[in-house]
């Protein structure tokens, strides 16, 4: 009977882990652990920078081996800053209906992407008493950011800010995709104390900064707006000239 009963208990306990072991087995056969594959149409997306995140998926598509077509599931998980001026990684992200993620980077170029440009308020010319002034001159924008002139930076790379003379100053401003431009420029510094040089004749022009093509024709003339001659007493005489009647 004790024999009997140890069978009995035995093949209980056999068949449960026979149970237990194909149930595992189930499961594990059932259980989805694949991402579905993301593929884009373009091997480099081209778009404007007006162009809407959510068009960017346009020609790119999401397959599963088991849930086929998840496609909607698809969304842009970002843009990072540009490898080169123009040129960044989109992320795109899809899921299955088992909660796989699959991830896709693709090359995309925004063609009408203009790197940032500096202009002048007003001629580089400073007294010795004025030089912390530049920046207040020095502007710069962006066809992403717009107005960006709160970020200029400025290097001095030649000459003294701090004495009568022309010095060298280098500009930079970098964008929020990360291009970084960059206009190295004289800037003149005169001494306050000189009355010919505080009183010199001031030339106003039209543009300050010109950006020009390569081998483009340039008029200098044509950049003049006006011309102010301080030209009363001592102002006047400065400038060792005498005053008419």
């Amino acid at each position: 009977m004790k024999t009997i009963q140890k069978i009995g208990i035995a093949a209980a306990f056999a068949l449960a882990v026979g149970i237990a072991a194909g149930y595992h087995f189930f499961v594990e056969e059932k259980e989805d652990k694949t991402p579905p594959v993301i593929k884009c149409e373009f091997n480099q997306i081209k778009a404007s920078i007006e162009t809407p995140m959510e068009d960017l998926l346009l020609g790119v598509t999401a397959w599963d081996e088991r849930d086929g077509d998840v496609s909607e599931s698809l969304f842009v998980e970002g843009v990072s800053k540009f490898i080169e001026p123009g040129k960044s990684r989109v992320t795109f992200v899809a899921l299955d209906h088992s909660g796989n993620v699959a991830k896709h980077d693709c090359e995309i170029v925004y063609e009408d992407y203009t790197r940032p440009k500096f202009y002048l308020r007003d001629e580089l010319r400073f007294s010795t008493m004025g030089n912390g002034m530049i920046l207040d001159v020095v502007g710069a924008s962006d066809c992403l950011d717009g107005d960006i002139s709160n970020d200029v930076k400025m290097t001095v790379t030649g000459g003294s800010l701090y004495s009568a003379g022309i010095c060298t100053v280098q500009f930079r401003v970098t964008n929020s995709m990360g291009d970084t431009v960059y206009l190295e420029a004289p800037v003149t510094i005169f001494d306050s104390q000189q009355l010919s040089e505080a009183y010199a004749p001031e030339i106003g022009l039209k543009e300050y900064l010109v950006y020009l093509d390569k081998n483009c024709r340039f008029d200098p003339k044509g950049m003049i707006e006006n011309i102010t001659v301080h030209m009363r007493g001592e102002e006047y005489y400065a400038l060792g000239m005498e005053e008419e009647d």
